[in-house]
């Protein structure tokens, strides 16, 4: 049984429209308990905000209750397939720079991956399954 991206993904998506203020989105990300916020124009995806970004704003010394989301979200969105494979999704992150990617199936959005989760997972699952395969015991007592 093969894991896809799918199994690891976080399936909460949280949206806000390219009108609304960073001070609304970091409210959603705060009250949500989310990491990334979908931006919508017209109900499609146009670009996410992650926290990140938000403190890049602060660090900008942008107004929170005036920028739309539209002046800062990462456009365009980078997305993923919710059957690929966990090693076909950190492709797309090598090839993207991004700590984020959406998540879709069937042309709808269905959540979000983080790097550092598939990170982790990838390196448990290897280092689990390495040891789950071994042939031989670890230590050898017995003479040829």
């Amino acid at each position: 049984m093969e894991i896809t991206v799918s199994s690891i993904m976080l399936s909460k998506i949280i949206t806000c429209s390219t009108t609304s203020t960073l001070r609304e989105v970091a409210q959603k990300i705060i009250d949500e308990d989310a990491g990334s916020v979908l931006i919508t124009e017209n109900g499609v995806p146009v670009g996410i905000i992650t926290e990140k970004d938000l403190l890049r704003a602060v660090l900008q010394h942008k107004d929170f209750g005036e920028t739309q989301t539209g002046q800062v979200m990462s456009s365009p969105l980078d997305c993923c397939q919710a059957e690929d494979s966990l090693e076909k999704c950190m492709e797309l992150f090598e090839q993207s720079g991004r700590t984020r990617l959406v998540v879709k199936r069937e042309e709808q959005f269905v959540g979000v991956i983080r790097r550092k989760i598939l990170e982790r997972f990838l390196s448990t699952a290897k280092r689990y399954s390495l040891a789950g395969i071994a042939k031989t015991p670890r230590f050898r007592t017995g003479r040829g």
